[in-house]
């Protein structure tokens, strides 16, 4: 059991997710309505992984769309660089598993990964801001994929995430009223969409996030995250998705 997820850990930690932390499917699955559940495995007790990140991933992504131009020129390179980095490394796991990615949030089963997080250990949600924070890193982290195995269960298998500490409500607060505020400015969204294919990514993550760069000192890592899709643009406020409850997209 702990070389499972220990390899799996090990193994996504080298592409820069270093966030990894085990759950049971079942103690998901009774807190969610059917559309929400994840199908089970037959088990009593089935061993799932969540799959996230802080502001480490963007030196290995960064590096890696360098190193290869198709990456660079895919229209989704941060979901293609997850996709890659999970079949990589699960690649070498000799038992069935299926994965749940949340740019794929609309397919059926819909998790609610910031549930997961929270369920799982790794973070708390706050019900004001309805963001996720983690004890080191903040609210500045990504939840990018669940995998599921056919594996038992146990529990306490991984406690490293798992640090108790209170959210600070006037920072959290002040972030809710920052992302509100984006979240009906059409004006930046708009300028965004356009930004998104005529502007190097580093620029767009320094401009489309600047008030959220004011945080209060000594909470939360800032990191932060653009995202073009086939179907729309999103502007991944917490480096990633948090559930997709705050998220800003464009259709188009």
């Amino acid at each position: 059991m702990a070389s499972i997820f220990d390899s799996i850990e090990k193994g996504l930690d080298a592409w820069g997710f270093d966030l990894c932390q085990p759950f049971s499917i079942e103690d998901y699955n009774e807190n969610v309505p059917d559309i929400n559940k994840i199908p089970s495995m037959g088990r009593k007790s089935t061993l799932a992984i969540l799959v996230g990140n802080s502001r480490n991933v963007w030196e290995h992504f960064i590096d890696a769309m360098v190193k290869d131009d198709a990456l660079f020129q895919n229209e989704n390179p941060l979901d293609e660089y997850t996709k890659r980095a999970l079949e990589s490394v699960l690649s070498n796991i000799h038992i069935h598993y299926r994965v749940y990615y949340t740019f794929k949030s609309r397919e059926v089963p819909s998790l609610n990964y910031q549930l997961i997080a929270e369920i799982s250990g790794m973070c708390k949600r706050s019900y004001q801001s309805k963001m996720c924070y983690h004890y080191k890193y903040g609210h500045w982290i990504g939840l990018r994929a669940v995998i599921v195995l056919d594996h038992s269960f146990v529990y306490n298998l991984s406690t490293k995430h798992m640090q108790d500490f209170q959210i600070c409500r006037l920072c959290d607060q002040k972030y809710g009223e920052r992302l509100d505020y984006l979240w009906r400015d059409k004006t930046m969204i708009a300028n965004t969409s356009h930004d998104l294919h005529t502007q190097p990514i580093q620029l767009l993550l320094r401009r489309s996030l600047l008030s959220l760069q004011q945080e209060p000192e000594g909470f939360g890592a800032r990191s932060g995250a653009i995202s073009e899709g086939r179907s729309h643009a999103a502007i991944r406020l917490d480096g990633g998705i948090q559930s997709g409850s705050r998220t800003l997209s464009i259709r188009g």
